[in-house]
This record gives structure tokens, C-alpha cells and sequence, in this order.
């Protein structure tokens, strides 16, 4: 990335580093920082809640998503007025795209249990376009008085809603923490992990393909002896312009191979079309644990190769499912600095594709150094798949403290962020969703109007 202090409206100061800078003035603002609309989600009281998610309602086209499920995983302790009970709650949001106007609908049940309360390591992922999931965890599922290796599926439609959902205890699907997606144009295929009670806990990684209309059916469920127990997810950001083809990879996971060096970690993905293989660092290129199954965002170029970077590390790029991934090291100018960064969070939904290979990403800059942290960043990958800085945005005026407290939480580094355009025929988006976890019970929404005119950075 383009070091920060080359940049209009940074002052470097002593600090180096990229991040370095004593003052910062006149970055443009981004949007109106004073909400259009606002909603918080239904209050969840008396429940202990874990886990919270939010997916897309079924895209109508790779620009046009109008509405989002709220997701809440809770469990609750007897006491003299409650019983036992753990489960999960869904809440709709949708949004105008005309106006930018949020609505909650109705609270639903996902999954529940009566009998248990018992909540640890979950997980879910989704696909974009049909709006399907899979959450797997060591919970109370239906049935158990305790912990056991379940999970729970089905399709948020595209009003929010949470519909053809099954709930039940499998011996598996217990892995790893947090929010994973495979890319919009995927032919609805998305992948999963864990580990498997029966198969002498080895890992096993499952493949689902979804469906508008119905529950996303198991594509294949495979277990080897090459994997252990561990696993993680992938966030795979994709762009609206760009649709991938054939051998291309659209959804992954990570896994750690059994028996192997310390650098032996391995991945599986699955193409547009279906084909599917295993990748093993112990019979391919060496890369360190931390990238083996890295769970750090990997960004669509138009090559159609997946990049996954990491300041200072490594710049690792992916041509198709069965291929090893190749790194690209940073050099001259464009160079990755320690801040901006663009690591992400595997609980949120933090970057944007704005086409032409330009990201717009939020929770980028970590650094407090030179007043820098929790404005946003928008940056392309150029033609040598390095990451370049285009623009820094302000975020909003008056007092920077403030924009991290209470509900002012336009740049709070937790939030989820999902565009929304006018029609699937616009340029860019309108406006901004902003989900962000609040109280330790419900999601607040705020709805932003974009103010600058993207046309100015992206060409």
C-alpha cells in the first residue's frame, strides 16, 4: 500500500511506519455521519448471549440485497423463574433503496431447546445469493441435556426472514469461531469444517450448495486421515463485476494436516463448478502456520485469481481450486505499511467491492498513531496484485473519542457493513448499512447516505 504521508491531507510526523503522523486534516467525509435511519433489534432479555451473525436476505442481483437476518445465539440458566434453554433467534431488517429506510420484522426462532444450556465454539457461513447457511457448534442442540457436535441450517429469504431450517445433533461440525462467506457468484456453493467424533476426531470439511427456494443440501462431507482436528473458516470478498467460471475457487476452508511439519497446514475449496481438492503445505509451497489456513479476507482481482494479504508477510495469490498459491511480494511503492492494514475481523462483514478491482474497507486502519484509527480506507489492487491506498475519508466531525462511544458508532471497529444501491443498474452504492452489536443482547442498524461521488476515485 501507497505509504499514508504521500497521501492529500496527511501530515507525517516523526513516526514512521506508514502510520506515522502527528496531525491528519481535510480528508473528505464519506457519508452524512447523522443516520437516515435507525433500528436496534428486539431486546433479548434474561438470556446469556454468545453469538450473533448477520447474513444477507438472497441477493436479487450481485448489487441488490434489500434485506438482512439478525442473528442471535443464546443460551439461559435455571433459575427460580426461567428453565433451561438455548437456541437461536432471527430477526429481518430490510431496507428502501430508495431512501435508505430500515424496518424490523418479526422475531423469529431459528432453533431451540428446552432442556439444555450449553454454548461453545460456534460458527456460521453463508452464501450470498440464495441466502443459505450452515451454523456448527459444541452446543445444547435439540435433543441434548449438554455439549455435543451439532448444527443448524436454512435460507434467510429476501425479506429477512429465516425460512427451511433443521436444527439437529451430528458428531460434528465442531471447529472454530466466527462469521465466513464464500463469493457472491458462486453457484451457490459454500464449505464448512470440523471435527468428527466418529472418525477418531479427525477434520472433516463439507460442501453445501444452496437454493432460492429451499434448505442447502450437502454437496459432499469428506473425512481423511490427513487432516487433525483443526480447522477454520474463509471470508472470500468478491466483486459485483466479476463472475467466476469453471476451475475458479469460490468458497474454502482451512485445515491442519495430521502427522506433519510445523509448517504443515493445508485448505480446501471448491470451484464455480463444483470440483473440489485439498491443498497441503507438507507437499507444496512452505508457508508459515499463521498463512497455512489463514482465516485473513481473500479479495477477487479480475484476473480471476483470489489474493489473501498480510502486511509485512506475505501477498499469497490463488489461480484455481487445485492449484498451489503463489506469493507476491510487496516492493517500491506499492508496499503494504503498518497502517492502513486490511487483516479484517472473522466476526464481521468489513470490506466492499466497488468494481474495477476498488475495495472500500472499514476496521483498516488500527493504529492510533497520528489520529488515524477508524477512518476509512478505499484501495485497489493494481495490475502487479499489490494492494495500493487510494483515499483515507474522515470520520465526520467534531470530536474523534466520540465517534467510538454510545451509539455514535459509525467507526466502531465491531460493526458489519453491507452497501446499498439504488438498482442493480447503478455504478455505486447510495448508501451504507452499518449492523452494529450492541448491550450484549440486540443489533442496532443505522443506515448512512453516501455523500462523495466514487466516480472521483475509481477509474
Amino acid at each position: 500500500m501507497t505509504n499514508l504521508s504521500s497521501l492529500p491531507g496527511f501530515s507525517s510526523g516523526s513516526s514512521g511506519g506508514g502510520g506515522g503522523g502527528s496531525s491528519s486534516s481535510s480528508f473528505p467525509q464519506l457519508c452524512n455521519y447523522t443516520p437516515v435511519s435507525s433500528v436496534e433489534q428486539s431486546l433479548l432479555a434474561h438470556k446469556h448471549v454468545n453469538y450473533y451473525h448477520v447474513v444477507p436476505g438472497g441477493f436479487n442481483s450481485s448489487k441488490h440485497c434489500n434485506a438482512y437476518g439478525l442473528f442471535r445465539t443464546y443460551y439461559e440458566k435455571q433459575t427460580g423463574t426461567y428453565g433451561h434453554e438455548t437456541g437461536t433467534k432471527v430477526q429481518g431488517v430490510t431496507v428502501n433503496p430508495a431512501n435508505g429506510q430500515l424496518t424490523l420484522r418479526t422475531d423469529n426462532q431459528g432453533w431451540n431447546n428446552g432442556s439444555g444450556s450449553n454454548l461453545s465454539t460456534t460458527y456460521l457461513t453463508y452464501e450470498p445469493y440464495t441466502g443459505c447457511f450452515m451454523m456448527g457448534g459444541h452446543n445444547a442442540w435439540p435433543g441434548a441435556s449438554g455439549h455435543v457436535f451439532g448444527h443448524f441450517y436454512g435460507r434467510v429469504d429476501t425479506n429477512g426472514d429465516v425460512q427451511n431450517t433443521s436444527a439437529s445433533q451430528t458428531n460434528k461440525d465442531h471447529g472454530y469461531n466466527g462469521l465466513f462467506f464464500s463469493e457472491y457468484n458462486s453457484n451457490g456453493y459454500f464449505v464448512t469444517a470440523g471435527y468428527d467424533q466418529n472418525s477418531s476426531s479427525h477434520c472433516h470439511w463439507r460442501g453445501w450448495q444452496g437454493s432460492r427456494s429451499g434448505a442447502p443440501s450437502n454437496a459432499w462431507d469428506t473425512v481423511t486421515s490427513d487432516f487433525t482436528s483443526s480447522s477454520d473458516g474463509q471470508q472470500f470478498y468478491s466483486q459485483p463485476d466479476y463472475t467466476p467460471s469453471g476451475n475458479q475457487i469460490v468458497g474454502g476452508v482451512g485445515l491442519s494436516l495430521n502427522n506433519s511439519p510445523s509448517n504443515g497446514y493445508g485448505r480446501g475449496f471448491v470451484a464455480a463448478n463444483g470440483n473440489r481438492d485439498t491443498y497441503d503445505t507438507a507437499n507444496n509451497t512452505a508457508v508459515s502456520s499463521s498463512t497455512g489456513y489463514s482465516t485473513r479476507p481473500h479479495f477477487r482481482h479480475s484476473s480471476g485469481v483470489w489474493i489473501n494479504p498480510y502486511e509485512f508477510e506475505y501477498n499469497w495469490t490463488w489461480a484455481n481450486y487445485n492449484s498451489s498459491p503463489q506469493d507476491n511480494p510487496y516492493s517500491g511503492d506499492e508496499q503494504f505499511t503498518n497502517s492502513p492494514d486490511i487483516k479484517g475481523s472473522t466476526y464481521y462483514h468489513q470490506h466492499i467491492g466497488l468494481g474495477n478491482d476498488h475495495w472500500l474497507s472499514f476496521n483498516a486502519l488500527s493504529s492510533n498513531t497520528g489520529n488515524m484509527k477508524g477512518k476509512v480506507c478505499l484501495w485497489k489492487i493494481d495490475a502487479n496484485l499489490d494492494p495500493v491506498t487510494i483515499q483515507i475519508f474522515e470520520q465526520g466531525s467534531g470530536d474523534a473519542s466520540a465517534m467510538f462511544s454510545g451509539d455514535r458508532n459509525f467507526f466502531t471497529e465491531t460493526c458489519t457493513w453491507h452497501p446499498v444501491y439504488a438498482s442493480s443498474s447503478a455504478a455505486y452504492p447510495s448508501y451504507l448499512m452499518a449492523f452494529y452489536w450492541k448491550n450484549s443482547r440486540q443489533w442496532c442498524v443505522n443506515c448512512y447516505e453516501i455523500t462523495i461521488n466514487f466516480a472521483d476515485y475509481i477509474s
